[in-house]
């Protein structure tokens, strides 16, 4: 049993041994040839299960999706071997030749370096251009009215058009903050079907990915200056046999004209502002039995509703005369897509304590909105009621 054991020990640390001393490692890119706007795959390769890679400085890049790492085993022959490769999705900082500095493995106490790669990134090479000839992908920005009045809904449709060899399999929006934080309400699910288009006298394949709706709560310009990033396939046949690198991944600049919002003016028959555009009708629901307990805490709930959308900060506040404690003030806002419109149905309900014995007048409250639909400006109001405290 003993000389079973030792051989068994000898033999792993030999086979330990001669691994370490054959480890190889490379560095492999999707393309050493690329525009500035697209997305470069860089996987660090070596042939063991068991290295550690030191982690990498792209100078020259920026990181899009970080790190992605994968084990793969075979055993054939009675033989097995391992491959780690770890990738990163990279975008250029500039054009010009860039440089991909090497990589370092680390195992058994000994280092493994990559050779560092070379990437050309050409500035002349704009993939969302579609002016260009040689334009095989990329993405345009419809708008549908580019002189929007404030809170007027403004439909954003982003349509991918693509040549006939290459399919589309991933779609991912990098959009900025600014647009998503300050100016998206909603975004509508597209299930569109691809077509065909003629653009500068070249047929596409085109297909809607995405509808937004924005909308300005104030004066002012923005242009659209989004990215849409797109994984496809090519059916022409790559360098490289491995079925990894017969994908691409660009990143498309989506870019618009200037979108300048202006104010509904005042007329002398409706002297308020324009909070919204949609259709709405508005209630205020109290106690059915309008003589209240002193110190007795009750709820008057305010609850507008239609179609359109409806921001928290617009829905219509309860004039509250003195002599009440505002226990609570809570709102609830559900809106719902249906057929490509958007329905809400907001609540602000007060729980409210009455301090002080007496009759006490709620006075109506208010929404104006712009009705596009018969292309009037409207209101509505609650109506006025009364309690009494004793």
């Amino acid at each position: 049993m003993k000389v079973k054991i030792s051989l068994l020990i000898f033999f792993a640390f030999f086979t330990v041994t001669a691994f370490s001393q054959d480890i190889t490692v490379r560095t492999k890119v999707s393309t050493d040839i690329i525009g500035y706007f697209d997305i470069l795959r860089v996987s660090f390769e070596a042939n063991s299960n068991e290295v550690t890679l030191r982690e990498p400085y792209f100078e020259d890049f920026t990181i899009y999706k970080g790190r992605d790492t994968k084990i793969e085993q075979s055993y054939l022959n009675g033989k097995t071997t391992s491959k780690t490769i770890i990738s990163y999705l990279l975008k250029p900082k500039r054009t010009g030749e860039l440089t991909i500095d090497r990589a370092v493995f680390e195992y058994d106490d000994k280092v493994f370096a990559t050779d560092p790669v070379t990437i050309i990134v050409k500035g002349d090479t704009l993939t969302n251009d579609p002016s260009k000839k040689d334009s095989k992908i990329f993405v345009f920005a419809q708008v549908s009215n580019y002189t929007p009045f404030c809170y007027q809904p403004v439909m954003i449709e982003y349509k991918l058009y693509f040549d006939a060899d290459i399919k589309p399999s991933t779609i991912g929006f990098d959009f900025k903050k600014e647009y998503t934080d300050d100016f998206l309400i909603y975004a509508i699910t597209s299930g569109e079907s691809v077509n065909t288009e003629v653009i500068n006298g070249k047929k596409f394949n085109s297909i809607v990915i995405k509808k937004d709706v924005i909308r300005f709560k104030n004066q002012g310009e923005i242009s659209i200056n989004n990215n849409v990033v797109v994984e496809y396939k090519t059916s022409k046949p790559t360098k490289d046999d491995e079925n990894a690198d017969q994908i691409s991944e660009k990143s498309l600049p989506v870019v618009s004209n200037k979108i300048k919002s202006k104010k509904m003016e005042k007329t002398p028959n409706f002297p308020h502002d324009i909070q919204s555009y949609g259709d709405y009708k508005l209630d205020v629901f109290f106690p059915e039995y309008t003589i209240i307990k002193k110190n007795k805490i009750f709820e008057i709930t305010v609850q507008l509703y239609g179609e359109g959308y409806i921001e928290d900060e617009i829905l219509p506040q309860l004039n509250i005369p003195k002599g009440f404690e505002v226990i609570s003030n809570t709102i609830v806002n559900d809106p719902v897509m249906e057929d490509e419109k958007i329905k809400s149905v907001a609540t602000r309900t007060y729980k409210i304590k009455p301090l002080a014995i007496g009759s006490y007048k709620f006075r109506p409250v208010s929404f104006y909105f712009y009705n596009e639909k018969i292309k009037q400006r409207k209101a509505v109001s609650s109506k006025e009621f009364t309690l009494t405290v004793k």
